[in-house]
């Protein structure tokens, strides 16, 4: 692995490593006040199991490990000197974590009283599932989307992201690839759901080797979804978890940029695992290149006009000062 790794070693009694239950990883980029915020609503709402926390420090500019100790001395904290992207942050977890399952949550996260004890009681009535998601919920209680079909040649021109899909949310092929005809009161087995609030059994990761570190940014869960259902194992949606999620808050300082590798990434995604993605490479180096450019121009234009969704970010912060 790159970058400089050091460790902080709990300063409170572990539980033997065969009775840990859950492992609960989380990436810090330049989002110190939200991981905090994460870290003080899982104390308020911690799981009836024993439990570890390890936070890859991902090149943050402060010293996100001093400022952890006196608050949160029992979180494990690896230091990357640099930034290494967020797959290769997650397996840097993984072969360290002496959880049955491992948890991964985005800083900009807030669990729930019985979030973090639904999830791993659904995987453990469930043998089947490699992996599931919980209902997220955006700062002001809204749902948020969080369940997707796997991504077809159409979504290159009709992805959440797709200038067309801004400007036509409604069409068939959007609500098809997004399932927001979903119904999110109850179980389902999906191809695959966000990365924000993923729990994985260890064993299935071990056995995938982990997540493929060529996605830097973003689609790196809709890869490791795709290889585990290809292996026979199930993903799920669980409403009976709720987690609040902000969404974006690490990638603010470099929309443009968290875009364009996020747009890089389902190109690279058709080329892994769609063989006839290769002939149709013009095709979709095509719609890479025009989606990239009207993503450009539409962010000269957001910050022409002035950015208005700090609010919605930061009211998340708020949440986990109050009883959840």
């Amino acid at each position: 692995m790159g970058g400089v790794l050091a460790c902080l070693v709990a300063q409170t009694p572990e539980p033997f490593e065969e009775d840990m239950k859950l492992t609960i990883g989380i990436i810090n980029y330049h989002t110190y006040p939200f991981l905090r915020n994460l870290l003080r609503s899982i104390h308020r709402n911690p799981p009836s199991f024993p439990y570890e926390i390890i936070v890859v420090d991902n090149g943050d500019k402060v010293d996100v490990k001093k400022l952890l100790l006196s608050e949160f001395p029992e979180v494990k904290v690896i230091k990357n000197r640099i930034n290494v992207g967020y797959a290769r942050a997650c397996n840097q977890i993984y072969p360290r974590a002496k959880g049955e399952y491992i948890l991964y949550l985005n800083p900009d996260t807030v669990v729930l009283k019985d979030s973090l004890n639904n999830l791993v009681k659904f995987m453990d009535e469930h043998p089947e599932a490699g992996a599931a998601g919980a209902k997220l919920l955006y700062p002001d209680g809204s749902l948020q989307y969080s369940c997707r079909h796997f991504p077809n040649f159409y979504n290159v021109f009709f992805g959440r992201q797709s200038i067309f899909t801004r400007y036509i949310p409604n069409n068939p092929i959007t609500r098809k690839f997004m399932l927001t005809d979903l119904d999110y009161s109850k179980v389902h087995r999906v191809d695959w759901v966000i990365g924000a609030s993923m729990i994985l059994r260890k064993k299935v990761l071990e056995e995938l080797g982990g997540f493929d570190e060529r996605f830097y940014l973003y689609v790196e869960d809709t890869d490791i979804c795709y290889r585990m259902r290809k292996k026979g194992w199930e993903v799920y949606f669980v409403p009976d978890s709720v987690i609040y999620h902000a969404l974006g808050v690490s990638v603010k300082y470099a929309p443009f940029r968290a875009k364009f590798y996020h747009n890089l990434g389902m190109y690279r995604f058709y080329l892994k695992h769609y063989p006839i993605a290769r002939v149709l490479i013009p095709v979709l180096a095509m719609g890479l290149l025009v989606r990239i450019s009207l993503i450009g121009l539409s962010e000269l234009i957001n910050n022409t006009r002035g950015r208005c969704d700090g609010k919605t970010k930061t009211a998340i912060l708020h949440l986990g000062d109050s009883d959840t």
